[in-house]
């Protein structure tokens, strides 16, 4: 009589049990690698915005210093700085700076935005890798069953030898 016979039931059901537990394993880490890419994203998003306020903060210093000097210009060449030309100098350059200002800020915001969207469809993806995971282990369950099912109703719950084939002693 064969020594493995006796133990296949045993055997079937260990290695069910290990591949389903593999699967939850496997779903939990593809889970947890996405939540952790999330949170890189957001760090990522919260850098984006920091950087374009620093950007949005110098085009407006410097705006200041451009003015300064466009307005020191004009009153050392004798004109007035607060009408005509000099004066429509220093509004062009506070216009322009001004949307400089704002294009710094909304190419932060669009690029925070676009990290967040990321973020958002990472921790979606760590849900359904979560889902497969668990599904996985259930159909390793299923596959076992189904395989223990076909062994007890060939060669019997006990796992006997008898029809046994090559596994008879």
């Amino acid at each position: 009589m064969s020594f493995v016979a006796p133990a296949l039931p045993y055997i079937m059901a260990a290695g069910t049990a290990l591949s389903a537990f593999s699967a939850i394993q496997q779903g939990n880490a593809m889970a947890s690698a996405e939540r952790y890419n999330a949170s890189i994203e957001e760090q990522n998003a919260a850098n984006a915005r920091a950087v374009a306020a620093t950007q949005e903060s110098d085009i407006k210093y410097k705006a200041g210093l451009q003015l300064g000097a466009e307005k020191a210009i004009a009153a050392a060449s004798g004109a007035d700085p607060n009408e005509g030309s000099p004066l429509q100098l220093m509004t062009d350059t506070a216009q322009q700076t001004t949307l400089d200002a704002l294009r710094a800020k909304y190419q932060g915001d669009v690029g925070a935005t676009n990290f967040l969207n990321q973020a958002q469809l990472d921790r979606y993806n760590a849900a359904q890798d979560q889902r497969s995971g668990l599904l996985k282990a259930g159909a390793s369950i299923l596959n076992g069953a189904t395989s223990y099912a076909l062994y007890s109703s060939r060669y019997g719950a006990g796992g006997g030898t008898s029809g046994m084939g090559p596994y008879v002693a």
